[in-house]
């Protein structure tokens, strides 16, 4: 009789148990179901957003300085933020001079000592057509010969108060600075940007601490190789930084557009030769 009772509460127990699971997993189904579709969508929805904001490069200027200036870039590649760089140092027409002629010296410096330190002014062309020119210099004043007494009819130096020599009494100059336009693939005289640097950084992190992007390190980690922390996945877009120098002939600003304008037109014309058939492009 014992084993009969204990048999019967056995499938008992068997049979409430089917009946709840017929009556919740129906139930615990649909609930996952619905968790799974609106997962899918959000996923979906930030790819779309994603992709809605990587589709435009967008532009944010950081620091805007007369002699100095860093930029933020997003949507775009390391190999076109790269190019904004090589344009900035080596594809900017920009004046120098190009050579220098003593007519008179009997100052205590050497020709060509005071002939370098000329060549070394920063200089900005005042016409817009200008492409040559002469800056002259005489003087026969005791004391400092200052920038300021070159004079020319388009370009002007920079640094007007910077020392070209000195003269003691009964001591004179007299010379003739010519001036050219060029770019600084030309020569290094005619670049006007100094430590242009271009920088892979996670949008919203402070710009001034080491960020790695090591493969070795894992993500949210101090990195031994560089020094930097790695960032967590998809934590925020991927932002480029440029940054850099210039001597203050232009402000740096305006050279960045500049840059940025040159760069348009390359991409331009390779897209022309690309459809004329000048370049054949395999996919």
């Amino acid at each position: 009789m014992r084993g009969l009772r204990d048999r019967l509460k056995t499938h008992r127990l068997q049979g409430i148990i089917l009946c709840c699971v017929k009556i919740v997993a129906p139930i615990t189904c649909q609930y996952l179901c619905c968790l799974f579709c609106q997962f899918v969508v959000n996923n979906d929805q930030r790819v779309i957003d994603r992709s809605e904001r990587n589709s435009f490069m967008r532009i944010k200027v950081l620091d805007d300085e007369v002699s100095f200036c860093r930029i933020e870039i997003l949507g775009t590649t390391d190999a076109l933020c790269n190019q904004i760089r090589w344009c900035l140092t080596r594809d900017l027409r920009t004046a120098a001079i190009t050579s220098v002629d003593v007519i008179k010296n009997t100052s205590p410096f050497p020709s060509e000592y005071v002939a370098h330190r000329i060549g070394m002014m920063p200089l900005v062309a005042t016409s817009l057509h200008a492409r040559e020119g002469e800056l002259r210099l005489k003087s026969d004043t005791p004391g400092h010969v200052c920038a300021d007494e070159l004079r020319g009819e388009h370009f002007q130096v920079v640094c007007k108060d910077a020392i070209v020599t000195s003269l003691p009494l009964a001591t004179g100059i007299e010379l003739v600075a010519h001036v050219g336009m060029g770019m600084g693939k030309d020569h290094e005289m005619h670049n006007h940007v100094a430590a242009a640097r271009v920088e892979r950084r996670t949008q919203g992190t402070c710009y001034e601490q080491p960020e790695c992007w090591c493969d070795s390190t894992d993500f949210g980690e101090h990195c031994k190789l560089c020094n930097g922390i790695k960032r967590l996945a998809h934590q925020n877009e991927t932002a480029h930084l440029i940054a850099f120098e210039t001597i203050g002939a232009v402000r740096a600003i305006e050279l960045f557009k500049r840059a940025l304008r040159v760069t348009l037109a390359k991409c331009a014309s390779l897209s022309v030769a690309i459809s004329n058939g000048q370049i054949a492009c395999e996919t």
